[in-house]
């Protein structure tokens, strides 16, 4: 299946961006340390690297991408790209509509189905948007010009052709972000290599299967240490005498209490009865609409940083999986946040 969907790629889409240039002398000069990687410890004849390379297009708009994220948008903003009630009732579907694959990966790995979701809702909106940018031309870009990461994604580029020969995929025929991320969950190289799961049996594939697409998902969360059971986040009230500096974080992590923050003035927004309030958590101060917007955050909230280091992406993920939850009505292994109306809602 991957391989006809692959296929249908390289017949429908142009093998380089049209107005990208080949590389040129120097830049094939600065790939020669991954030409001899490739070729001493992964097997690659010089002549399959030189006719690969030699096919790269230099794209000056992914360092662009790179540097205009949308994580760097204020709070209020990022967050009414990726909450919308289209966008949780394409979740509510997709929950419905891949049921068995969901529950499937969902007790395997222990961890919930509307995270899963949640994940592909905002990645590539459960699959509508996973990029077209060829992922060798964006790797090789980011090597070539990232004036700190170009290490990072040299390895990219090195796993990114490890993946594709060991899965007999077309490295020209793959496309995906600006950061080379490619599938439905947008896993980099190196992430595809690691928790890829083929669940399906034909081979691990994250465009078309979607039991593979799940588990693989759920492996990555499982791996990164996803507690089943424990909370995400949670809107944080702030009294008259609250003193919050001393507890925020910049990711949202924390070693204090739920009681240690009531001690400052700082309570949940919601039913925090059923939390094990031994639970370390952080506080979170985000940019609102209206002023600054505090979040109680859990270990769970960390690992959601790991797929994406950002917390305006964990805090979206967050509140996409609540509100698919809370519409579907039909997860209860995981509590997150309220039922009350709160800063989400508004």
């Amino acid at each position: 299946m991957i391989r006809r969907f692959l296929l249908f790629l390289c017949l429908i889409a142009p093998l380089a961006q049209a107005d990208s240039p080949p590389l040129d002398s120097h830049q094939l000069a600065r790939l020669e340390p991954l030409e001899a990687t490739l070729a001493a410890r992964y097997g690659f004849s010089a002549d399959e690297i030189h006719q690969l390379f030699a096919q790269i297009r230099y794209d000056p708009s992914v360092m662009a991408s790179m540097n205009a994220p949308a994580e760097n948008l204020p709070w209020w903003r990022y967050r009414a790209i990726f909450i919308t009630p289209e966008r949780i009732d394409a979740g509510v579907a997709f929950l419905a509509t891949h049921q068995a694959s969901l529950q499937s990966a969902a007790q395997q790995y222990g961890v919930a189905r509307a995270l899963i979701v949640a994940i592909l809702g905002v990645e590539t909106y459960y699959g509508k948007n996973m990029g077209d940018i060829p992922v060798l031309d964006a790797n090789a870009t980011l090597y070539l010009t990232h004036p700190r990461r170009y290490a990072f994604f040299g390895h990219q580029l090195i796993d990114f052709l490890r993946l594709c020969r060991e899965n007999h995929l077309d490295p020209l025929g793959i496309k995906g972000s600006y950061a080379g991320a490619m599938g439905m969950p947008q896993f980099i190289a190196s992430s595809y290599l690691r928790y890829a799961v083929d669940a399906d049996g034909h081979g691990a594939d994250l465009w078309t299967s979607m039991p593979d697409i799940t588990a693989s998902v759920a492996h990555y969360f499982a791996a990164s240490g996803w507690h089943p059971g424990q909370p995400v986040a949670m809107p944080a009230k702030l009294m008259d005498d609250a003193h919050p500096d001393a507890f925020v974080s910049a990711n949202g992590t924390g070693h204090f209490t739920l009681s240690q923050l009531a001690a400052a003035g700082i309570r949940p927004r919601g039913n925090a009865q059923d939390i094990d309030p031994d639970l370390p958590v952080g506080l979170l101060r985000l940019v609102g609409k209206n002023g600054p917007d505090y979040f109680i955050c859990w270990n769970n909230f960390a690992v959601i940083q790991r797929y994406n280091s950002s917390p305006l992406y964990a805090m979206a993920v967050a509140l996409l999986m609540q509100d698919i939850r809370n519409k579907r009505s039909a997860e209860p292994i995981i509590p997150v946040t309220v039922t009350t109306p709160t800063p989400f809602d508004q």
